[in-house]
């Protein structure tokens, strides 16, 4: 089902492209924290030091958890994703409520060790298909996509390829650290007084670009909260550290070539 033999099969493209989408609106309005005269803990270091705290302690996590809902014009999409052995292996949920997200319905994936595997529902698979298997019937492409539904795929090649680089930002942590950094340029900063961010004390750092990061005052300076809006960009996003995450490949995978050559005969 590729379309062109150097470039990622169109749907999977597609759909790597909103992650990635999702991914920039996560971190990309993340900005560097300004010191508090004063303050105790994380609060009280210079600016400078206080972004270095935050992306280093980022980009040594071994395991983080991302979960938020990220909204855009009419779309929305609602994700979930953890990551173990710093980025190696990553598993999430996307669920979309919009067409102009890129999908609707609900979209699990699992990385690990290079392969990328797939579980979504009828309706997500028809529509890869009737952009990629322009070889197939009408009757084999409805063939394949109910094959597909509700089983794990394993993405390979360029598709593969394209899934891990658009997901990096939400299941790497150092490529999350990163966007941190690379947010040094957005608009004006007001860091507030320490508060209270769901069980957190924190200091709020708001940008007047839209948005506000919450990075705890205790302990390392780890990004907790992150709620953000510009224009009619907005997005929620709760960040964890578990010490420990397993990323296990599915059972009984298939890949998407030997579904097309089984329903074409």
């Amino acid at each position: 089902m590729t379309s062109h033999p150097h470039r990622p099969r169109p749907g999977a493209h597609g759909v790597a492209a909103t992650l990635a989408g999702a991914a920039a609106l996560a971190a990309g309005l993340a900005a560097p924290l300004a010191g508090v005269a004063g303050a105790t803990g994380v609060a009280g270091l210079p600016p400078s030091a206080v972004v270095t705290r935050a992306t280093d302690s980022v980009r040594s996590a071994s395991a983080l958890v991302l979960t938020g809902t990220l909204r855009s014009g009419s779309g929305r999409l609602a994700f979930d994703v953890a990551s173990t052995a710093h980025g190696t292996a990553a598993r999430g949920v996307f669920v979309s409520h919009a067409r102009s997200v890129g999908f609707t319905g609900r979209l699990d994936f699992v990385e690990r060790r290079g392969a990328v595997y797939l579980h979504a529902g009828r309706a997500f698979w028809a529509a890869e298909v009737a952009r990629g298997g322009a070889s197939l019937t009408p009757a084999q492409r409805a063939a394949a996509a109910a094959v597909l539904a509700g089983r794990w795929i394993e993405m390979t090649g360029t598709s593969a390829k394209a899934m891990e680089a658009s997901v990096g930002p939400l299941t790497r942590p150092a490529d999350f650290a990163r966007t941190l950094l690379s947010a040094r340029a957005l608009g004006t900063l007001h860091k507030g007084r320490l508060t209270h961010f769901r069980g957190h004390l924190v200091v709020p750092v708001t940008s007047s670009k839209g948005g506000t990061l919450y990075v705890a005052a205790r302990g390392p300076a780890r990004p907790v909260g992150f709620v953000a809006r510009a224009g009619s960009a907005s997005g929620t996003i709760l960040f964890g550290y578990p010490s420990h995450l397993a990323v296990a490949a599915p059972a009984g995978s298939r890949t998407v070539a030997q579904v097309v050559k089984a329903v074409a005969g």
